[in-house]
């Protein structure tokens, strides 16, 4: 019985600032030890004998950070739907079904964040399997997420006693009070919502149609409107525009869950953590005598209760406990334990007072390889510049900025107005604001360089693309 995986890859994760950024979420990182990414392990984790390609919603952000990752991991995708606006997960899901649809497909659809852990895997796939068989008889799967704490952070299924594996769901009750949280964990017939879900395709799209026609027909108008760009699968934008923010949750299961005749859970318990906060993400790692749990190069005295974690530099804590420390290159956060829901805000306060520290770490992810901020003063930045094998950028010119260049590593294809040229390992180039330029890497190796910028603004909106393989 063949299924359909749709991840959702969207989202901000700003809960995990500084690591999770608005240009590189958290679902893009490295979080576990094995050095794949969220999403990575999410690819893997539904990559079963009777899957199809997995279908990717995201946006214009991430969309070629989507594709990267799953070459990097041997996959394809069937598409990558990029949305124009975030619309939240009920559009995200029919926009995925309606591409099913162009294409006369009416398989399961098995739908999930790409942001999730899981750490038995097998008996994920397992509890998958076994909802397959009522998913093609008609139903809504849902999977249940069986809780070890009152847990304020998450949804809740009220449901039947279970029997033969799965139950009927009563009820969806939105995020609860410590006190009723706590009320529902000791009397035992609560699940945390995963926000995973199975069904035909047909069954959502009846279903979305039903409860929610604009939506329906505003997603459908978009997909009927929309462009191919090779793998990725562009929806209009105004029409995608005109839609609700609404969830899966909201659009649909809290409206059909009381019929019992379609609405069914599987618990799941499987080492599940949707890595919500800070405080969620270290409860996955083994923890020391001092019950720390220590990741990169960090060194401690007297600590105890702490998730230290350092990317670029030493960290040392001496005498504190039930903290939160965790370090990037230009941003370092530092909480109690139980004020870790509180990231969010000052996240959201750091983007009010246009902080670049929000969006971007100093290293960002570009299609072509990558650029890091290394020094910024007044009227001059320096950059170091990664080129990928095969790969260039566009050709671009700038209005308020002049550029040096200087290969350190590699050999630069060079252009510069009407003249071409290679530039070696230790050779410099200097390109005047206004002239047209281009840097290739035509070598099967990795080309650094090291660029400066000397003008009265550095913006990266200053970039006027000419020509771009990449379609931005």
């Amino acid at each position: 019985m063949q299924f359909q995986p749709v991840i959702l890859a969207g989202g901000s994760g700003t809960r995990l600032w500084p690591l999770s950024r608005s240009s590189n979420p958290k679902q893009f990182h490295p979080i576990s030890d094995n050095n794949n990414s969220l999403f990575q392990e999410t690819l893997k984790r539904v990559e079963f004998e009777n899957s199809y390609d997995p279908i990717i919603v995201t946006n214009e952000e991430h969309r070629f950070m989507v594709l990267n990752q799953i070459v990097e991991v041997g996959m394809s995708p069937d598409t990558i739907i990029v949305e124009p606006v975030a619309r939240n997960t009920a559009p995200a899901l029919t926009l995925a079904c309606m591409h099913m649809d162009l294409a006369g497909d009416d398989s399961i659809v098995l739908v999930l964040p790409s942001d999730h852990t899981v750490r038995d895997t097998d008996k994920f796939r397992r509890i998958i399997s076994e909802g397959l068989v009522l998913a093609n008889a008609g139903k809504i799967v849902t999977f249940g997420i069986v809780p070890d704490s009152p847990v304020t952070g998450y949804g809740y299924l009220e449901i039947n006693p279970v029997k033969d594996k799965f139950s009927q769901v009563l009820n969806f009750i939105e995020k609860p009070a410590f006190d009723i949280a706590k009320r529902f964990v000791e009397e035992g017939n609560y699940l945390w919502n995963s926000g995973i879900f199975m069904m035909k395709k047909s069954v959502w799209i009846e279903n979305i149609s039903r409860y929610e026609p604009k939506l329906f027909t505003g997603c459908h108008l978009a997909m009927e409107n929309g462009t191919k760009d090779g793998l990725f699968y562009r929806p209009e934008a105004k029409h995608v525009q005109d839609i609700e923010q609404i969830s899966i949750d909201n659009a649909v299961m809290e409206k059909i869950f009381p019929d019992k005749e379609i609405g069914v859970v599987f618990p799941l318990d499987v080492g599940w953590s949707d890595l919500g906060d800070w405080k969620s993400l270290a409860s996955i790692f083994d923890s020391n005598l001092e019950n720390n749990v220590l990741k990169g190069d960090v060194r401690t005295l007297e600590t105890n209760n702490s998730f230290i974690m350092s990317e670029s530099r030493l960290v040392v804590s001496v005498g504190v406990d039930d903290l939160i420390i965790v370090e990037t290159a230009d941003a370092v956060l530092v909480t109690n334990r139980d004020h870790v829901q509180n990231v969010r805000e000052i996240v959201q306060n750091l983007k009010e007072e246009g902080r670049v520290e929000f969006e971007t770490h100093r290293k960002v992810d570009r299609p072509w390889g990558s650029y890091e901020i290394l020094d910024t003063g007044e009227g001059y930045q320096v950059k170091r510049l990664i080129i990928n094998p095969s790969s260039s950028l566009s050709l671009q010119l700038h209005f308020k900025r002049s550029e040096h260049w200087v290969v350190v590593r590699g050999v630069a294809k060079i252009t510069k107005d009407e003249e071409s040229f290679e530039l070696n390992k230790n050779e410099s180039t200097f390109v005047p604001q206004g002239v047209t330029h281009r840097i290739e890497n035509m070598t099967d190796s990795p080309v650094e360089m090291i660029e400066i910028q000397v003008g009265v603004y550095l913006g990266e909106d200053d970039i006027v693309r000419i020509q771009d393989k990449y379609n931005r």
